[in-house]
């Protein structure tokens, strides 16, 4: 029945993610603030339980909470990848505190009419629709990756025994005291999260990522789950669940008062019932998944769910009834953390919280659009008739499903990899103007061609999801052995986050296949709109065409004449007497000292001496150190570009060595990115082949600005420095892509 073999990975307690003290305190915030929203969910739906218009106003107050997350997921996703998610959620919880006092108060003094609650539904509702794909990204950070699965499972594990405690607390409530409080209750739960995550000290974000602009951000997430197989029949498998299966959720009210003549007490033990299924779904499908693959459990999981869900209309009153209950919560859970986790498996990092806020906006928007059409089917035909029809579309769904089976996540590499060099080009484009196009021109044997067409077939896949909005395969007619290559992407920036952020281990191994068909290296152009850039310097195109078809290392033709060097944020200038304090600063910085302990600045005077010996190279037309400033003068870091010193008793490798110390209060901005780069584009401008970066094995910001520049890690050397290094080469662009 499925195609994917069993998951043989070791098996991870159920458990162990909640080993972990950040993921166990706010996996039980979620869970508290989920009680709340459940409880809310039960008040506003008895408060208009016995309105005439009863099936129309429950099945809209569903509308209501779903709405937001159709409309709000997928930008709340863009914010989630670009900004901190603790204040993400802490904003998120101020507001849905706000929101539910109010509605307490309104309701409390009877000014709550059938239109204004589904107001303030929609309004709860639309923080749900950040919070959401705020807190699901933030698994992936608190748990490794082995545990993700069962994480997500806890997930799911906190959604419905939120669900299952959430209802029967508000039953009791509105019972003892009434709708007003169950919405108070819900407040309340809101600052228990709120305190959790203002608890919680989340590590910084790694340093210098660069942040995309709202709508291309946009744009970028919704283009990766159009072109990302994978994601796609996850999408479809949701949606041909959710929009049959979610009759249940619609009609429960209905079924509880009018199928089985239960009060509020009654009703929230149904939903009690549905929670406890879930959860030993959630809990259980760990050995389950020991045994059966994902798309046997999906299968298996939805047929259950129909029948029980039929059988209700059959059984006699709450006690068979609950059973039935348990089983169909069950088959929920097992097909939602089913699909959830196989997803958060094959997502890579930069796009998560988008993907997810995709995922959710389906799951949501299903129940959003199809709970209204139960309802209507309910009015017109009767309850019974809603309940089979909506069974048997479940099971019919299930056997269709059968031509969309759902990849294995574990079997794909997402690992970010910055795999392209960085580009050599004649001038600087404007990072938001025109489009980009990229040609690459193949020579492929007549032999191999199938193959190689096949191979690039997967490599149209790579290009759509990492950026261009358009790609082209071409065969010369003149060269019939030769072909071209041409994807388009929005702008020179976005061209650069697939360079900086995007790549994946995945697309390395795509691309090296199809690179690999080619017999001479396959040659790479970008094409830019005239009007990009202003004409560059004469100076500065005679450096390029150095850079591109000059002398190897050994035989350098230098033009530099030592005046500063620009970026669009910094100033690279020669240091002076006056960067005295600067340089102590730096040097004595704890961050900084205990990488390199023997250059520690103890005081002014040798901090003076270092200045010195950074300024001895001011003549040099290449090499240097270069003191890095904001346009307004303020010092940031530093950068150098000098022969390294080899290990006493090694042959002096003559190679090159750029290096960077960037003052701790300005982390985070992306100078020491920057400022490197432009000394890489300097040293490959004056005919330097191979430039090497060496770091302390515990300096992982380095190692990270290293891998952001494109050098590629060598592994551990001792040959400079009489230490252990790690150590980092570029080479010098040979066309790039």
């Amino acid at each position: 029945m499925s195609a994917q073999t069993v998951d043989p990975a070791p098996h991870v307690s159920a458990f162990a993610p909640l080993k972990r003290r950040a993921f166990r305190w706010l996996w039980l915030g979620v869970l508290v603030s989920g009680i709340g929203v459940w409880a809310q969910t039960v008040g506003a739906q008895w408060l208009v339980v016995d309105d005439p218009n009863a099936p129309t106003i429950l099945a809209l107050v569903q509308t209501a909470n779903a709405l937001p997350m159709m409309l709000l997921a997928l930008p709340a996703g863009v914010v989630s990848d670009a900004f901190d998610r603790r204040w993400l959620l802490l904003g998120v919880q101020v507001h849905l505190f706000v929101v539910a006092i109010a509605l307490a108060v309104l309701t409390a003094l009877d000014l709550m009419p059938p239109a204004l609650l589904l107001a303030f539904t929609f309004a709860l509702g639309a923080g749900l629709a950040v919070q959401i794909p705020t807190w699901q990204p933030l698994i992936t950070e608190l748990v490794p990756r082995a545990e993700i699965p069962a994480a997500a499972r806890l997930d799911m594990v906190s959604v419905n025994v939120s669900r299952a405690i959430g209802p029967a607390i508000a039953g009791w409530i509105i019972a003892t005291w009434g709708v007003p409080q169950a919405f108070v209750f819900n407040a309340l739960c809101f600052v228990v999260l709120a305190a959790v995550v203002l608890a919680w000290r989340r590590p910084s974000p790694a340093a210098d990522r660069p942040r995309e602009r709202f709508g291309p951000a946009m744009r970028a997430g919704a283009r990766y789950v159009r072109h990302d197989p994978g994601v796609r029949v996850i999408v479809a498998r949701l949606a041909l669940f959710v929009a049959p299966a979610c009759a249940l959720w619609a009609l429960l009210p209905l079924i509880a008062s009018r199928q089985l003549g239960l009060a509020a007490n009654g009703y929230g033990l149904l939903f009690a019932a549905l929670g406890v299924g879930a959860v030993v779904g959630a809990l259980g499908l760990g050995q389950v998944r020991r045994h059966l693959s994902s798309n046997t459990v999906l299968a298996a999981s939805a047929l259950v769910y129909a029948v029980a869900f039929a059988l209700l209309m059959v059984v006699p009153g709450l006690l068979p009834a609950i059973p039935l209950l348990v089983v169909a919560g069950f088959g929920w859970t097992a097909i939602a953390s089913t699909l959830v986790s196989e997803l958060q498996l094959m997502l890579p990092s930069w796009v998560r919280a988008r993907s997810l806020a995709v995922y959710m906006m389906v799951f949501t928007g299903c129940q959003a659009v199809f709970a209204p059409v139960w309802g209507a089917v309910t009015q017109v035909a009767g309850l019974t008739t809603a309940v089979l029809v909506s069974a048997l579309l479940v099971a019919v769904g299930t056997v269709a499903a059968r031509a969309l089976p759902v990849p294995k996540g574990a079997d794909v590499d997402r690992t970010p990899k910055v795999y392209w060099s960085h580009d050599s080009l004649g001038f600087d484009p404007e990072p938001n103007e025109g489009v980009v196009q990229v040609v690459v021109e193949f020579d492929v044997p007549p032999e191999h061609q199938e193959e190689w067409l096949e191979a690039m077939r997967a490599m149209r896949a790579s290009r759509l999801r990492s950026g261009a909005f358009r790609w082209e395969l071409y065969r010369i007619a003149e060269r019939p052995d030769h072909f071209v290559e041409l994807f388009a992407v929005a702008s020179w920036e976005e061209h650069q986050h697939q360079h900086d952020t995007r790549l994946t281990a995945e697309d390395q191994a795509i691309e090296a296949r199809a690179l690999g068909f080619s017999i001479t290296p396959p040659v790479a152009l970008h094409l830019l709109p005239p009007t990009l850039s202003a004409p560059p310097p004469a100076s500065l195109a005679a450096a390029v065409e150095t850079s591109v078809s000059g002398p190897t290392t050994g035989s350098m033709v230098v033009v530099s004449d030592r005046s500063p060097l620009r970026t669009e944020r910094l100033l690279l200038r020669d240091f002076t007497p006056d960067d005295v304090d600067f340089v102590h600063e730096v040097h004595t910085h704890p961050g900084i000292a205990r990488f390199i302990p023997e250059q520690v600045s103890s005081d002014l005077a040798q901090a003076r001496r270092q200045t010195d010996r950074f300024r001895s190279l001011v003549d040099d037309p290449l090499f240097g150190y270069w003191c890095v400033t904001l346009h307004d003068g303020t010092p940031v870091a530093l950068v150098m570009l000098k022969p390294i010193t080899a290990s006493a008793g090694v042959e002096d490798p003559r190679d090159i060595e750029i290096g960077w110390r960037q003052h701790p209060d300005h982390d985070g901005h992306g100078y020491a990115t920057e400022a490197a780069a432009e000394i890489l584009r300097h040293a490959f401008r004056n005919g330097v082949r191979r430039v090497v970066a060496v770091t302390d094995p515990a300096n992982e910001a380095s190692q990270a600005v290293c891998r952001r520049l494109g050098m590629r890690p060598h592994g551990m050397t001792r040959q400079y420095y009489d230490t252990a290094c790690a150590l980092y080469v570029i080479e010098a662009p040979t066309p790039s892509v």
